[in-house]
């Protein structure tokens, strides 16, 4: 038998021989092969998570709803919402949309052409979004660029420090009692219109 071995130890066949594995190409497949084991757990782990709260909210669990304000159902990709009477009705279906959602949080979340909006209905909570204006919360760039492409900007447009230095300009004139004050001649103008 020692004979066989011996005899099998000096033979060497190219097609069927094993290279050996130094040290450092071990390490390179042992750490690939942990890699790819925690990809995978962590694939599965949050798919497995993912449907388990998507079947929670298909059972009407609200505990596990992802935003504290309700959201507007039946929204479609792309087109959003559906908004009863068309285009020139969607001020009414906004208000509609507030009197059933928006009652109990002050807000509701709706899809308008594939876009999500955040529609505050109460006050107090419009104040604390004011608090961190212009820095953290900025008006639609888009609304702006078009507003100031037609030469109309100025405070309603602006944002950050030009926002800061105009505001002191404005301010005074449209604090709440101002407003308060101007709010019974703008009725009154308004009802005139709307009579003719």
């Amino acid at each position: 038998m020692n004979s066989y071995l011996a005899a099998l130890k000096g033979y060497t066949c190219e097609a069927f021989s094993i290279p050996t594995l130094n040290a450092e190409s071990t390490r390179i497949e042992t750490s690939l092969a942990i890699g790819l084991v925690t990809f995978l757990s962590s694939t599965l782990y949050f798919s497995y998570s993912r449907s388990k709260r998507l079947r929670a909210i298909a059972a009407g669990d609200s505990s596990v709803r992802s935003t504290p304000w309700p959201k507007v159902p039946n929204a479609k990709p792309l087109i959003g919402n559906k908004i009863e009477g068309g285009a020139v009705a969607i001020v009414d279906n906004l208000e509609h949309w507030a009197d059933l959602y928006g009652s109990e949080h002050g807000m509701y979340e709706c899809n308008l052409f594939g876009k999500k909006l955040l529609v505050i209905c109460d006050e107090g909570k419009l104040a604390q979004l004011d608090k961190h204006r212009p820095y953290n919360v900025t008006r639609v760039d888009n609304l702006c660029r078009a507003i100031n492409s037609i030469g109309a900007d100025g405070v309603v447009t602006a944002e950050g420090e030009v926002w800061k230095k105009d505001r002191r300009l404005v301010g005074p004139f449209l604090n709440r009692k101002n407003v308060r004050d101007y709010l019974c001649f703008v009725r009154e103008v308004a009802s005139r219109l709307a009579s003719k």
